[in-house]
């Protein structure tokens, strides 16, 4: 078996070195980008709170979705999507299954601060 030239794994161990600085650099601005979404729907939330009072009595209680109001839905009639997912989901919950990618998307959603910083700080 003849020798792998040495020139050419280093040059090959560079081009993985690199890749993987690059990599490493996406996923910090991925973060930060997911953690300004996660800011913002918060935000959104709290509007969505201002306008709808029945919401303030089950923010707390954020495991369940619930249906948003009428009179949320008359102001911004987008978000029927978002409950007409919630009544999909809840037809029949033996039905509903979440694909491993989505229960990696939620779990990294709980466990994502709402400041950038404060995920820095804990590392």
């Amino acid at each position: 078996m003849a020798p792998i030239p040495t020139e050419a794994t280093e040059k090959d161990f560079q081009k993985m070195v690199s890749r993987n600085e690059e990599l490493a650099k996406q996923e910090t601005t991925l973060t930060k980008e997911y953690t300004t979404l996660l800011r913002k729907s918060s935000s959104l939330f709290r509007v969505l709170e201002q306008v709808d009072k029945d919401l303030i009595s089950t923010s707390t209680q954020r495991e369940q979705p619930k249906l948003i109001s009428q009179k949320v839905l008359n102001l911004v009639p987008e978000l029927k999507w978002y409950n007409d997912q919630i009544l999909l989901a809840s037809a029949d919950p033996d039905k509903f299954s979440m694909t491993q990618e989505l229960q990696d998307s939620y779990d990294r959603y709980k466990s994502t601060s709402l400041l950038y910083q404060e995920n820095q700080s804990a590392e």
